[in-house]
């Protein structure tokens, strides 16, 4: 449901909605999204999830919460900080 609402948001606000990764994942050798996605599985460990916010919600609970927002960096890192990220590392 997160994935289509935020595919619907875009497609109403006339944005274009690619299935397709990044050229950068795409070098690094990632073919689909559901291969990016399975990375994104994997920094989680075994942490069960505990909530999920919107953009621009505020972390409620203890435990990993999952963040609705877009994989670009500039804009997922002003997500991670309006939901009270206090500091936000790309490695």
């Amino acid at each position: 449901a997160l994935v289509n609402d935020f595919k619907a948001y875009f497609t109403r606000h006339g944005e274009p909605v690619s299935e397709n990764p990044s050229p950068g994942n795409i070098a690094g050798g990632i073919t689909t999204l559901e291969e990016k996605s399975l990375g994104a599985v994997q920094k989680a460990g075994h942490a069960i999830v505990t909530d999920v916010i919107p953009y621009g919600g505020r972390v409620r609970h203890h435990g990993l919460t999952l963040l609705e927002a877009p994989g670009n960096d500039a804009v997922s890192s002003t997500a991670l900080a309006a939901a009270g990220a206090t500091a936000i590392l790309f490695t």
